[in-house]
C-alpha cells in the first residue's frame, strides 16, 4: 500500500491463515510480544486503512481514528452483527452452522440495501430465526425475544422477518425462479413439531432411546385435517405433547422390565394409580417449562 496516497496494490495475501510474527520489545512495556493477527474472514471487506496514533498530538489522532472508524468503515455494521448474532448463538445453544448461515444472510440484506432503517440486533435475530429454520435447529420467537432481553420487541422482530421474507421472494423472482422454488422457500415459515422435539429432549435431558421414541413419533405425525396445517396448533405445542407422549412410553416400558425381571411380581405396570398420576404430572410440568407451553395447551393437543 502506498505511504504517500494509501493507494491498495496488493488486496490478498497467499497465506490467508492466522500469521504469528515477534516483535522486539524495546520500551517497558510487559506484554507478550509475540502477536498474531485473525483469519480471513470473508463475511468482511477486508480493504481498509487505520490512522495511527501519536504520543503528543493532543489526542487529535485518536479522535480522527473514531470519526473514520465511523464515517468510513464498510465492515462495522458487519461486525456489530456477528458480535450480536454470536451471543445470542451461545444463549440458544446453537451450532456455528447456523451461526455462519445467519451472518451469510445478514450480509446478503446489508448489501441489497432494502431493510435500511433496521436495528441491528432485530435484523439480526431475524436473520438468525431463518437460519435455524433453514438448517433444522428451530427456535421459537419467544426464546429469541428472551435472549434479546427488553432490547428489542417480539413485534419488530416479526416485521423485520416479514420483511426478510418478502426480500427473498424477490429476489427469486428476479433471477427466474419456478414455483417450486418459490414454494419451498415460503413453506419455511411452517416448522414440523420434529425440529423442536430434539431441542426439548436435549434439555430435558432425557435418555437415548427415550429420545429416539420421540423423534419417531414426530416424524410419524400427521394432522388430521391436511388443509389447515396441525389442526391449528402450534408446532411447539405439538413437540410438547409428543414429549410427554414419550416419557410416559419410557416409564411404562421401564416399568414393565423391572416386572419381568421379579422386581414387582403380582404388581401393575404402575404401583398405583396416585403413582401413575404424580409421574404424569411431574412430566407435564418439566415439558411445559422447558417448552414455554402451558399444561392445558399441552393436555389439549395430547388428547
Amino acid at each position: 500500500m502506498s505511504q504517500s496516497c494509501g493507494t491498495v496494490k496488493e488486496s490478498r495475501l497467499i497465506d490467508e491463515r492466522s500469521e504469528w510474527r515477534t516483535f522486539s520489545d524495546k520500551d517497558k512495556d510487559t506484554t507478550d510480544p509475540n502477536r498474531v493477527g485473525g483469519p480471513t474472514n470473508h463475511l468482511l471487506e477486508g480493504l481498509t486503512t487505520t490512522i495511527g496514533r501519536e504520543r503528543n498530538d493532543g489526542g487529535l489522532s485518536y479522535t480522527l481514528n473514531r470519526i473514520h472508524a465511523r464515517t468510513n468503515n464498510p465492515d462495522r455494521v458487519i461486525m456489530a452483527a456477528m458480535k450480536e448474532v454470536g451471543r445470542m448463538c451461545e444463549l440458544l445453544k446453537v451450532n456455528g452452522t447456523v451461526k455462519d448461515r445467519a451472518l451469510e444472510i445478514y450480509k446478503e440484506v446489508v448489501e441489497a440495501k432494502t431493510l435500511k432503517g433496521r436495528s441491528v440486533k432485530a435484523l439480526a435475530a431475524s436473520c438468525l430465526f431463518w437460519a435455524c429454520r433453514q438448517e433444522k435447529q428451530a427456535r421459537t420467537f419467544k426464546q429469541i425475544v428472551a435472549v434479546l432481553g427488553n432490547d428489542v420487541s417480539k413485534k419488530e422482530i416479526g416485521r423485520c422477518f416479514k420483511d426478510l421474507q418478502q426480500l427473498k421472494k424477490d429476489e427469486l423472482h428476479k433471477q427466474g425462479a419456478s414455483a417450486d422454488a418459490l414454494a419451498s422457500t415460503m413453506n419455511q415459515t411452517v416448522q414440523h413439531p420434529a425440529e423442536f422435539v430434539r431441542n426439548y429432549c436435549n434439555h430435558l435431558r432425557l435418555e437415548f432411546k427415550c429420545k429416539k421414541l420421540a423423534e419417531e413419533i414426530a416424524q410419524n405425525a400427521k394432522p388430521q385435517d391436511r388443509r389447515v396445517p396441525w389442526d391449528g396448533r402450534t408446532p411447539t405445542s405439538i413437540a410438547s405433547a409428543i414429549v410427554f407422549i414419550a416419557m410416559m412410553l419410557w416409564e411404562i416400558k421401564k416399568e414393565e422390565g423391572q416386572a419381568g425381571a421379579g422386581g414387582s411380581a403380582g404388581q401393575p405396570a404402575f404401583a398405583s394409580l396416585k403413582a401413575a398420576k404424580a409421574r404424569a404430572d411431574s412430566a407435564m410440568q418439566k415439558v411445559a417449562i422447558i417448552s414455554s407451553v402451558a399444561e392445558a395447551t399441552i393436555r389439549a393437543a395430547y388428547k
